[in-house]
């Protein structure tokens, strides 16, 4: 059922953020000095007001999350990877450096 009280609070709660927080607010005083709107539906509207000033993510709500063994590993292993790396690489690497190596001695004999 429609009610004219309805439609004012919701005409006020889509202003917020769209006209500044004092016309909503002498908007609001007007419908509720007619006996329109209750101090319920201001505080309402004053709470709606409110929330628009917070940032759009509270860094209290975002909760904690435990590194799981997979995140714990994946690093570990790149670390390993990188080790054997500097420590001389594998075999094949070995082998390939010493056959150029051989090749441009003997070319420059």
């Amino acid at each position: 059922m429609f009610t004219i009280r309805d439609f004012s609070k919701r005409g006020l709660f889509s202003a917020v953020g769209k006209l500044p927080d004092y016309q909503i607010i002498l908007y609001a005083i007007e419908w509720y000095q007619s006996g329109l709107l209750t101090e319920e539906d201001l505080q309402q509207i004053n709470t709606k007001l409110d929330l628009k000033s917070l940032p759009p993510y509270s860094y209290a709500t975002i909760p904690e999350v435990e590194p799981t063994e997979e995140s714990v590993e994946a690093p570990e292993e790149a670390e390993e990877e990188t080790e054997e790396e500097i420590e001389g690489g594998s075999e094949n690497d070995n082998t390939e450096i010493q056959d150029m190596a051989e090749s441009s001695i003997s070319e420059s004999d």
